[in-house]
């Protein structure tokens, strides 16, 4: 892709490619999402982190819980499988002999989404950061990270980071108004100094690994609000279990979210006032459908 490209269908179609008629589950990844703490067990919103990584399309989805909430999940959890894990007053605990069985098997993990910031975060990303697996980091993931870049520093894990700008300009240093002054630039000299894959979430998201750049400009203005970053981060985390590039999965990823996000307000009447996230995270197989048929 050139540079400051605007994704379209074509694009992702051949990113997803095609699937091998005698496939199973383990070619399309065992992949694992992390999240929830007492103030976002969100168990309706959890579960359906994990069914947009099978929507999008994993083998396999854990979805990694503090074990104090998991019984409040688990009736919402329908084809992922649930796994607790060890927490403190109800946030993450970092037990190094159980995290080496959680995450073994894993091709993927997201990291993140309401897991708040009293847990053991930083142990865990450091943990995750040396493992050979892709790693999204979204939410208090990236807000833990603000302040301990230099973590990122010999790992093994290839990153996607999911700021939005105010995030940003935490990880940054640098303030709103400048980031939007120039947010390619400073994407891309980000992206480039810390050797990942960022996706800058705005209504036209910017996609770069520091030499590559994509644009995406689907989505809709009813996307904006609360879990619409969470769907993303599921949608990528299915992604991440069978796609290679890191740079392709954010660009396919960020597509079938604003264009499943599209979807849902056409099939409601037009009406983004009244749009959930749940709304989006419902039509991302419609999403995939389009773009395979087109």
């Amino acid at each position: 892709m050139n540079n400051d490209y605007t994704l379209e269908m074509r694009d992702i179609k051949r990113i997803l490619g095609e699937r091998n008629s005698h496939s199973h589950k383990g070619d399309f990844g065992y992949v694992g999402l992390v999240g929830g703490s007492p103030e976002y067990s969100g168990a309706v919103k959890l579960a359906g982190l994990s069914c947009c990584a099978l929507r999008s399309g994993a083998g396999v989805v854990k979805l990694m819980v503090p074990r104090s909430i998991m019984h409040s999940v688990m009736p919402y959890v329908l084809e992922s499988t649930i796994y607790p894990l060890p927490d403190k007053e109800g946030y993450i605990a970092y037990d190094e002999g159980e995290l080496n069985s959680a995450f073994s098997s894993l091709k993927a993990v997201a990291f993140g989404m309401g897991v708040g910031q009293k847990g053991d975060n930083l142990e865990y990303l450091k943990f995750l950061l040396s493992l050979p697996i892709k790693l999204i980091i979204d939410a208090d993931g990236l807000n833990t990270l603000a302040k301990n870049l230099d973590i990122l520093e010999n790992r093994k894990a290839e990153l996607i980071f999911t700021p939005h700008v105010g995030e940003f300009q935490r990880l940054t240093g640098i303030s709103k108004e400048e980031i939007l002054s120039s947010p390619l630039t400073y994407a891309m000299d980000f992206a480039s100094r810390y050797k990942l894959t960022l996706l800058l979430k705005n209504d036209v998201s910017i996609i770069t690994d520091g030499r590559r750049v994509a644009l995406n400009t689907r989505g809709t203005v009813g996307m904006a609000t609360a879990g619409s970053g969470d769907v993303l981060s599921g949608i990528l985390l299915g992604l991440s279990g069978y796609l290679n590039s890191t740079f392709d999965i954010a660009c396919a990823g960020a597509f079938i979210n604003g264009l499943a996000g599209e979807t849902a307000v056409i099939e409601d009447d037009n009406n983004p006032f009244s749009m959930l996230a749940g709304d989006t995270a419902n039509k991302v197989k419609k999403a995939i459908s389009l773009i395979i048929n087109s």
